[in-house]
């Protein structure tokens, strides 16, 4: 069985390295191999429940968890038809029906990670069950039962997730909220290794660079979360995201492409020249090799960087404890980066944005108050968002720094950064406003 699914996976990879056809489809040569395996499986299995306990040693259930994550198709993401799917779908279901009517393993069966995270083949509710769960509840479970599945799984997953975009699989569909669920649930260190997190963050920026409109099922996603991990997520979104930026610039840099007529970050259009791609390295891990990638695609795109502010101000009027906790992550640094030109280099925003407020180790993650464990950035400090705010306001009255952008992308950049300002810094009714200086500050660059 597990070389059955390790040829899938590997055929998937091949495709990928080869093509990026992210294409798999249930009629291949070795997922038709899957459904006499199932079949063999589940008559073996209704004998007795020696022989289901054996099916169980043999790792029946990791191999249908492994068959729900390289198949996004059973998310009906629509890359596969259903008629062609629904026979290995059908045996999936047949084979775990017939493990959970085994008296000695019923217990066993439905505590697997799979009858939680592939709920589509869970062809009945446990038994013990007097009410059906709510859709929370059903979300808790999933992340509680991610935490109890195999690294190499997890690491399929958000892959999975990452190259099908599969947060818009269908949109209001309950996989759409699965799959923004699981990338907030990759990205908690406590749970998760160092390169899982930094994946999941990734995957959290290609969702809000491609989508602005996309905070709706991320801010279900977040809803249950504490405090301090929701100023985690949005640190390594803001984090990543100033990386990208600081990334293509020393290219430009480095280049002379700014003294060559090449336009600023975020500055490309339709009929622009673009620099160079970045270089990618075949050998680099997944993880290297896609954020260069994302980098190089969004890099210079005007509609990058305004998803990336758009999805901040949805997102910042989601409730009052979210703005807050954006706040504390550095959320008003997306206005500062928004100008970033080659008069304009805020390098200590920058320095921030990738080390924190802690002391750096030697992996180049730091260490932050989310359960004493680490993850690749922490939350900005407002006292460098502050420094680099009063720079960028004495030069956004300067003629020569504004002449840097056309006068309709200079004019759409304030109207959204003046947006997200609206919504991070709108009164707090509070007598103490600690915001209130830094509110009259970006008033003054957005409104010069």
């Amino acid at each position: 069985m597990t070389t059955c699914m390790n040829d899938i996976e590997q055929l998937y990879d091949a495709r990928y390295q080869k093509s990026k056809d992210t294409i798999l489809v249930t009629m291949t040569e070795q997922a038709k191999v899957l459904i006499p395996l199932l079949q063999f499986v589940s008559r073996s299995a209704s004998q007795n429940d020696s022989a289901c306990r054996t099916a169980l040693n043999a790792g029946i259930l990791d191999l249908l968890l492994r068959i729900y994550v390289i198949f996004p198709s059973f998310s009906r993401s629509a890359i596969d038809a259903p008629e062609h799917w629904s026979p290995l779908l059908k045996a999936c279901r047949s084979t775990l029906h017939v493990l959970s009517r085994s008296e000695t393993n019923h217990d066993v069966v439905l505590q697997h990670p799979v009858c939680f995270i592939w709920m589509d083949c869970h062809p009945h509710p446990p038994v013990y069950s007097l009410e059906p769960r709510s859709p929370l509840d059903v979300l808790l479970a999933r992340c509680a039962a991610w935490r109890e599945t195999g690294k190499a799984c997890v690491r399929r997953r958000i892959m999975m997730i990452f190259i099908d975009s599969l947060w818009k699989s269908n949109a209001f569909e309950i996989e759409n909220a699965e799959a923004c669920t699981d990338i907030v649930e990759f990205a908690r260190p406590r749970f998760y290794g160092s390169d899982i997190v930094e994946l999941a963050f990734l995957t959290m920026l290609k969702l809000v660079v491609l989508n602005g409109d996309a905070a709706e099922h991320f801010m279900c996603a977040l809803g249950p979360c504490s405090r301090q991990i929701i100023v985690h997520i949005f640190s390594g979104i803001f984090g990543m995201w100033i990386e990208c930026i600081q990334v293509q610039q020393q290219i430009q840099h480095n280049a002379g492409y700014q003294s060559a007529g090449y336009l600023q970050i975020g500055h490309k259009s339709r009929g622009d020249r673009a620099p160079p791609g970045i270089p990618i390295d075949a050998d680099e891990s997944f993880y290297n090799r896609e954020k260069s990638r994302l980098f190089e695609k969004v890099a210079n795109v005007d509609m990058a960087l305004y998803n990336v502010i758009i999805f901040a101000t949805n997102a910042s009027r989601w409730s009052e404890s979210v703005r807050r906790a954006m706040l504390d992550a550095g959320a008003l640094s997306l206005v500062i980066v928004a100008f970033v030109n080659a008069d304009f280099l805020p390098s200590n925003l920058v320095v921030a944005g990738m080390k924190g407020k802690e002391k750096e180790t030697g992996s180049g993650c730091t260490r932050n108050a989310v359960d004493g464990y680490y993850h690749p950035s922490g939350p900005i400090p407002l006292s460098v968002i502050q420094a680099e705010a009063a720079t960028l306001s004495v030069l956004m009255h300067d003629a020569t720094f504004r002449g840097t952008w056309h006068k309709s992308q200079l004019n759409i950049r304030r109207r959204l950064c003046s947006s997200l300002v609206d919504a991070l810094l709108g009164d707090f009714g509070d007598r103490n406003d600690k915001y209130a200086w830094t509110r009259s500050l970006f008033r003054k660059i957005l409104n010069g």
